[in-house]
């Protein structure tokens, strides 16, 4: 079965060097140059044999710089459409039987802003530069103070609108250790609360783990959220829809570059998803505080990057050290390591081919 996918990214934007506002007077004092920018695009993702999903988007909001580091960028209004199409029988299916992504696949608008603070000294000469960032994104908050329920939902154009507030932060901590070797660390961390017509976030939004710039030792949607696990399907191979509502992710690799073209890499990756409300079939999927560290997963492995001057090709392979979703007592599965084994490696190693750093 093929269940390969791609994503399409384009958009049309138009940047003023100035605030352009309807209120008056507002003049943020900064040696920057602040800009506004409006910005129209579309979002295509692919999977052929389950679905596309469409996203056709609008955007307007200011960018501006306090200092050479500091960045704001504020979005007052934000729109976005989301619609599937071309659903598969087979995905049809599963849609049937999991609430979540019923909530989160589904035609419906986003209506509201987001803000987003950015401090960055990567390009700095030091042997500690950071980078961090904090966003906040809020939808159909004002909608749905002044739109009615139909049908318990309500809906603009005949469509219900997403409802919640969503935070996310992310922090990343570059120790240049010698002249060719760096240890880096970064930590994120997601929490969403949807509300009123749907119990998820929608997917567009959603939090998601694994992949190539994850958790490296499983695939990108397949983990998750908590300890669950669909027993029915191999999920790698199959629908690798797994997202929730929150996430905690830790990522720690050293790099060493022995040459010009050639650098070198181990590291070690955990983290999880979960759901913010139980849903039926997924009651292992909510978050709950004191099973949270028992949750986590945890892989590790080593990697090979090509500096191919205006690009990295990266290749790194990684398995598993602890899985989550088997019976507690049973999840560090680091003593099954059996790199002899063909069947050990079929179900463990995993390799992802990107470009450019994970982070």
């Amino acid at each position: 079965m093929n269940t390969s996918g791609y994503s399409l990214t384009g958009d049309v934007s138009v940047t003023i060097p100035r605030f352009v506002t309807p209120i008056r007077g507002i003049n943020i004092r900064t040696p920057y140059v602040p800009r506004t920018k409006f910005s129209i695009g579309y979002e295509l993702l692919s999977r052929p044999a389950m679905y596309n999903l469409n996203a056709f988007y609008f955007q307007y909001g200011y960018l501006w710089k306090k200092t050479r580091f500091l960045e704001h960028q504020l979005n007052p209004v934000s729109i976005t459409y989301v619609l599937p199409t071309k659903e598969s029988v087979l995905f049809l299916n599963q849609k049937a039987q999991d609430l979540a992504i019923q909530q989160s696949i589904t035609k419906q608008f986003l209506l509201g802003g987001n803000y987003t603070l950015t401090f960055n000294n990567l390009a700095e000469k030091r042997y500690h530069t950071f980078y961090g960032s904090f966003n906040t994104d809020i939808s159909g908050n004002i909608a749905g103070l002044v739109i009615p329920k139909q049908d318990s939902q309500r809906l603009i154009f005949n469509n219900p609108f997403s409802q919640y507030v969503r935070f996310s932060l992310e922090g990343r901590h570059y120790w240049k250790l010698s002249d060719n070797l760096t240890w880096v660390n970064r930590a994120l961390a997601g929490y969403g609360i949807p509300y009123g017509n749907f119990s998820t976030l929608p997917f567009v939004k959603q939090f998601f783990i694994g992949g190539s710039n994850s958790l490296r030792a499983f695939r990108a949607r397949t983990l998750g959220p908590g300890s669950y696990r669909d027993q029915g399907l191999d999920t790698a191979r199959l629908l690798a829809n797994q997202a929730g509502d929150i996430k905690l992710e830790y990522n720690s690799e050293f790099r060493f570059k022995p040459t010009k073209l050639v650098e070198l890499a181990a590291f070690f990756d955990a983290g999880n998803i979960w759901l913010k409300e139980s849903l039926a079939g997924k009651e292992e999927g909510k978050f709950e505080p004191s099973k949270m560290f028992d949750q986590l997963a945890m892989g590790t492995g080593v990697g090979l990057r090509i500096d191919a001057s205006i690009l990295i090709i990266r290749f790194d392979v990684a398995f598993p050290l602890r899985k989550p979703w088997l019976p507690e007592g049973q999840r560090w599965v680091g003593n099954q390591i059996k790199f002899g084994d063909p069947d050990w490696r079929k179900e463990n190693l995993v390799l992802n081919i990107a470009i450019g750093y994970p982070f």
